[in-house]
């Protein structure tokens, strides 16, 4: 193994672990893009994909996790929005089935929820705006974190993400860390962008305008150029070639 292969696999392999995926690099919950065609697309490519709950009724809900399961065998999570009309029904299905893994956005979530998901066997991922947040979710129960500062659009908090990572990663220890990106100027950053671009450009069925979709292709194809002259650490990610 190489000393690039080594590194990203000892980064990673926490991650690894946890969401039980090749690539620890879970899809952003974005609502009513994030559905069952691009959540497919990232696990199939080896990440993690998040099928977004937003503000989806019930019915249409169980439906897109269905097809997303006839579309993909691996692993992917349900994300609810705790402020959303949708949510307590979206958890209450959750549980029916016992979800693998559920992830809880929009605000430190409610005690009974966390409770339900728990008791019905789940993982629980929570975001962490804050390190009084963080340990707050932990004291109720959750098993990983996620990291996002205002990058994602100012609604978790006015910090930003690297920020927050040295905040919350030496003070917790005991459950996976998941970071948004906070790599700046890194290859292994540009390396995941031009994964996510992959996954983006090669799923059917996204609810993409066109412009949207000529741009995402035109960057993938920029970043393929960028990291050329670094095709060892470019084969780490074999998708990505």
């Amino acid at each position: 193994m190489e000393k690039g292969e080594m590194l990203f696999d000892k980064l990673t392999a926490r991650g690894r672990d946890f969401l039980g995926v090749k690539y620890p690099i879970l899809g952003g919950a974005m609502s009513w893009i994030s559905n069952s065609k691009l959540v497919a697309a990232i696990s199939n490519a080896g990440g993690f994909g998040v099928l977004a709950g937003g503000n989806m009724p019930i019915d249409l809900f169980i439906k897109e996790v269905e097809e997303t399961k006839r579309l993909t065998d691996k692993p992917f999570g349900l994300n609810m929005i705790t402020i959303s009309p949708a949510f307590k029904d979206q958890v209450d299905y959750a549980c029916k089935v016992k979800f693998p893994i559920v992830i809880f956005a929009g605000g430190l979530p409610p005690r009974d929820a966390i409770r339900k998901v728990k008791e019905a066997g789940c993982k629980l991922i929570c975001f962490a705006p804050s390190i009084e947040g963080a340990r707050l979710n932990i004291r109720m129960g959750c098993d990983a974190l996620v990291i996002e500062g205002h990058e994602a659009g100012g609604h978790i908090g006015p910090v930003s993400t690297s920020v927050l990572a040295e905040q919350i990663l030496p003070e917790v220890k005991d459950i996976p860390v998941l970071l948004q990106e906070v790599l700046e100027a890194d290859f292994l950053q540009l390396i995941i962008y031009l994964w996510v671009l992959q996954v983006f450009s090669s799923a059917q069925g996204l609810q993409l305008q066109r412009n949207h979709l000529r741009m995402i292709i035109s960057s993938r194809l920029m970043l393929r150029r960028m990291l050329k002259m670094y095709s060892p650490v470019l084969n780490l990610i074999p998708e990505c070639r």
